[in-house]
């Protein structure tokens, strides 16, 4: 992990945090969230991890990169880097629509490993998936053609209206001139169409 991190600038080879010069002159809540970025990309895979303690030097090279980067950016040192925006450097900002919004780095207060936390996704993965469909089902509704209800509905497509050669049928007709791309029609509909 500590590569990665290298790689991308955060610090150097030792594990040693250093300011992301690339970063400077974007706005500090966009150095944050980069930050959160990274913490949470590396630190929520380890989570149920026998090693996951050692996720604390990813946060502390993390923490001390953005706080770095911060300092650099308005040239103070750490210490007033700290006390300006808090130990989790949190920033406040406004938004486009010039709205009171705030980002700090999501750290995680402790790395004691959770035990459970594989084996409830591994539990989770098992259990049957059923999914929750609309209630409203185009197979359950009746013919468009012929009105009647049937159990078997098919669902009759048809192409966009640029790749359509005139003369049209009438079906494509009348679902041009409804605007559907597609209808529920019966079994004996299909058929004569």
């Amino acid at each position: 992990m500590i590569q990665k991190l290298h790689q991308n600038g955060l610090c150097n080879s030792d594990g040693f945090p250093n300011g992301i010069t690339q970063f400077i002159p974007l706005p500090p809540e966009k150095i944050v969230k980069y930050g959160n970025q990274v913490l949470r990309g590396l630190v929520n895979q380890a989570v149920g991890c026998i090693n996951f303690h050692e996720c604390a030097r990813i946060q502390y090279i993390v923490q001390f990169s953005i706080a770095k980067t911060l300092a650099r950016k308005y040239d103070t040192s750490l210490k007033k880097v700290f006390t300006k925006f808090g130990p989790s450097i949190k920033v406040d900002y406004l938004n486009e629509k010039n709205k009171k919004r705030s980002t700090q780095l999501a750290l995680y207060p402790n790395f004691k490993r959770r035990r459970k936390y594989l084996y409830n996704l591994l539990t989770a993965s098992k259990a049957p998936y059923t999914p929750i469909y609309n209630p409203f089902n185009p197979t359950k509704q009746p013919c468009t053609l012929c009105k009647s209800i049937t159990d078997n509905i098919r669902m009759f497509h048809r192409k966009p209206i640029n790749l359509i050669s005139r003369p049209n049928t009438q079906i494509i007709e009348y679902m041009i001139r409804i605007n559907r791309r597609q209808i529920p029609i019966c079994k004996m509909c299909c058929k004569s169409i």
